[in-house]
């Protein structure tokens, strides 16, 4: 048995994206993450394409490690180089128009967005982002239409532990991470908690 953990975006450190601090970020490598243990058990790593989505659009990779000499980039669904090929599961998003893109989402069936709109309403605390013109989003509206899409993808996937810094939709406001962990059966960690919870063999 393996245990599935979904990474939301900028939790590696990336030097082209200095909107990202080091210190909120997981302090290993995906390389390193394939040899960890949680709890004595392997980890599975997966990515959403919304991660992906949000990379491209702002012209950046999401992480670029080296090992042996050779240069190896990260998008979000697989590791690509000369040395390695090891492979991070892609979750794709739910299809939103205006959002979204063909071939990075799906279309799904009424449970899903259900349980998307119980996301929403639980970080951004309130219903007023109903109200938001999906047509017209400012940045802080896209960036919780990213939040609600990327976690209802760890939900609806079954992964056991989700990894995430953002300090505005779960991790400062408890109350959030609490009722999105009781709600969902699931697990919510920061870069730091989960890394100090991992060992090595």
């Amino acid at each position: 048995m393996k245990y599935k953990v979904t990474f939301d975006t900028n939790i590696f450190v990336d030097n082209k994206n200095s909107a990202t601090k080091k210190h909120d970020c997981l302090q290993y490598s995906i390389e390193d993450l394939f040899e960890a243990r949680f709890e004595n058990k392997k980890i599975e790593l997966y990515s959403v394409s919304t991660t992906e989505r949000e990379s491209k659009n702002k012209g950046i990779s999401i992480i670029e490690i080296k090992r042996n000499g050779y240069g190896v980039l990260q998008y979000g669904n697989a590791l690509y180089g000369a040395a390695i090929y090891r492979k991070v599961h892609e979750l794709l998003e739910m299809a939103l128009i205006g959002i979204s893109n063909i071939g990075g989402s799906c279309v799904v069936d009424v449970e899903r967005k259900e349980k998307f709109l119980k996301i929403m309403d639980i970080i951004c605390s309130n219903n007023e982002w109903r109200k938001w013109d999906i047509s017209n989003l400012n940045n802080s509206q896209l960036r919780k239409y990213n939040d609600g899409l990327i976690f209802e993808c760890h939900v609806y996937s079954g992964n056991d532990i989700f990894v995430s810094n953002d300090k505005k939709s779960y991790i400062q406001k408890e109350s959030a991470r609490s009722k999105l962990q009781s709600l969902f059966a699931t697990e919510i960690y920061t870069p730091n908690e989960f890394g100090k919870l991992l060992t090595f063999p």
